[in-house]
């Protein structure tokens, strides 16, 4: 005789089915399909067991499903008076306040990384849950001249779409020139006029700077 068996049914999270008025003594096995290549990692308590008239049987069945994603934080220093070995500090905060150990290139306290980078260096947090939220944050370097721009510091990390924030620092610093004509001489004209060119390095600059 082929034991009775319920037709498959589907729960959703929170949802439950009862079976009632089962006979006492039966035994029952309650299996799940399989969803790990979904990514879902099952748990289940009771599963298996005997139909008692006393004491109701529960077959609890727990889906966890965690992706993991990557934060990229880059540096760039720009300007034609800044310093390309000048390290920068940074601070990542994640709103998961839990997060405490070594993820890729970055070291977490509480949610939190501190570290520093030069011009072209960049460092990756890998392995952080899916969802949780980011704010990167650059110490205030405008006291040394540096103006900061900033893209992706602030967001989501996606499994699917790595997170990049990228930080730019430029410092120009600008001075003058000036070109000064003495005449000499016993017949000297000192209303003649003199021609100058002056020839810059950086042929980039056009414009009017100063007096004509």
């Amino acid at each position: 005789m082929i034991p009775p068996s319920a037709e498959p049914t589907a729960r959703k999270d929170g949802e439950s089915k009862t079976a009632s008025g089962l006979s006492n003594g039966v035994t029952y096995t309650v299996a799940e399909a399989d969803y790990s290549a979904d990514g879902n990692v099952t748990e289940s308590t009771g599963a298996e067991g005997t139909i008692d008239d006393e004491k109701p049987a529960t077959a609890a069945f727990i889906n966890t499903r965690d992706t993991y994603g990557d934060l990229t934080v880059t540096k760039t220093v720009n300007g034609n008076d800044a310093d390309a070995n000048k390290a920068f500090t940074f601070i990542v905060t994640l709103s998961d306040t839990t997060i405490t150990g070594t993820f890729g290139d970055m070291e977490f306290t509480n949610g939190k990384a501190t570290f520093e980078l030069k011009d072209g260096q960049s460092k990756t947090a890998s392995g952080l849950p899916n969802g949780i939220t980011y704010t990167v944050s650059e110490a205030d370097y405008s006291g040394d001249g540096y103006v900061t721009e900033s893209e992706g510091a602030e967001g989501t990390i996606d499994d699917e779409v790595p997170a990049t924030a990228v930080f730019t620092n430029t410092r120009d610093t600008y001075g003058d020139l000036t070109v000064s004509k003495t005449v000499k001489g016993n017949d000297a004209d000192t209303n003649k006029a003199f021609t100058f060119t002056v020839t810059l390095s950086d042929t980039t600059v056009s414009g009017t700077y100063g007096q004509n």
